[in-house]
């Protein structure tokens, strides 16, 4: 969470999956100033704990709209693209892990 995304590389013309976009860099744009800030666990947890729901219905509508491409054509975009989202699950997890200890 160092460094802020330019919200325009993440604007498709979807409006739910660009509303999620800039949500979610808006609120990782915010944990990064609580950490610099030395917040709380608690408060870190809480806002870890939004992003995670954000990122995970946001995953579940990407993957939806992605699981329509022809797989034949785009096995190897979609399987990275998934596994990307595995990987982002998974440090979410790590890091609400690691705080709540």
């Amino acid at each position: 969470m160092s460094a802020k995304a330019p919200v325009d590389d993440v604007i498709f013309n979807h409006k739910a999956i660009d509303t999620q976009h800039r949500d979610l860099i808006e609120l990782g744009s915010t944990i990064n100033q609580l950490f610099i800030n030395n917040e709380s666990h608690t408060v870190l947890l809480n806002a870890f704990t939004e992003y995670h729901n954000i990122l995970s219905v946001h995953f579940s509508c990407e993957e939806s709209l992605i699981r329509m491409l022809p797989a034949e054509r785009y096995a190897d975009q979609i399987n990275a693209h998934l596994k990307t989202h595995a990987a982002m699950l998974q440090f979410d997890n790590d890091m609400r892990t690691d705080i709540s200890h």
